[in-house]
């Protein structure tokens, strides 16, 4: 645990990282220890609320300067025989994505994780109205598959008896998938533009450097192709 951290502290350098008894992580800027709480702010907004964590849910502190203290270590018997002691994601990975999720490695993050690791300001202007409107077009991409079904279910005894009843399902089923299409896919891209730029935004501050590419997506804030260097 004490390398994992180790190797934490030199990824997210400048930030203290806290071990609390549950094995969840808080990166964090401390300002003070006393005898009963750990005040600090959060590492993405050091102006920001101070925070106030009761001693008593500390198990370590590695400090930003690489040192570390120690404070309450799980017992033992309440972790799971040959279960590693912190099974979480592993913050020297590099951030992924795939659809509507992020990932650490294999882990997958949930909404507290991601708003942790890409910063406050990343999730609330972009991230989170980009995974709805990418969300809200693979709906829409899916309803049209299903009209695309209908219509060719329709289609087929249209084509073999010439039947008016099979020529007006394929007519409703392809009316309706070019309808949800149309919906779907401008939704889809541009929220899967904006994701991938929050994906490589968070990466670029975490000290991962980019890759030149283009994005096929749109803007972060509105439309546009763009060009990642």
């Amino acid at each position: 645990m004490t390398a994992a951290l180790m190797f934490i502290g030199v990824q997210a350098y400048a930030q203290d990282i806290i071990l609390k008894t549950d094995n969840t992580i808080i990166r964090a800027s401390i300002e003070e220890i006393n005898g009963e709480n750990v005040v600090y702010h959060a590492y993405d907004n050091p102006d920001g609320p101070v925070f106030k964590l009761p001693i008593s849910q500390i198990q370590s502190i590695q400090f930003k300067n690489g040192t570390e203290q120690k404070f309450n270590q799980a017992p033992a018997y309440n972790r799971a025989p040959q279960a590693p002691l912190y099974a979480g994601p592993n913050y020297g990975q590099k951030l992924t994505r795939r659809g509507a999720n992020l990932y650490l490695g294999t882990y997958q993050l949930d909404d507290n994780q991601i708003r942790e690791i890409i910063g406050q300001d990343l999730w609330e202007e972009t991230f989170v109205g980009a995974r709805g409107q990418y969300s809200f077009g693979s709906a829409m991409e899916l309803v049209g598959d299903v009209f695309l079904g209908f219509g060719l279910g329709g289609m087929i005894p249209g084509l073999i008896s010439n039947s008016s009843i099979g020529w007006t399902f394929a007519y409703i089923g392809f009316s309706g998938a070019l309808t949800f299409f149309t919906i779907g896919i401008p939704f889809v891209s541009i929220g899967n533009g904006r994701m991938n730029w929050v994906v490589e935004e968070a990466n670029k501050r975490n000290g991962y450097a980019f890759q030149p590419k283009m994005n096929m997506g749109f803007a972060p804030h509105g439309l546009g192709l763009t060009v990642t260097f």
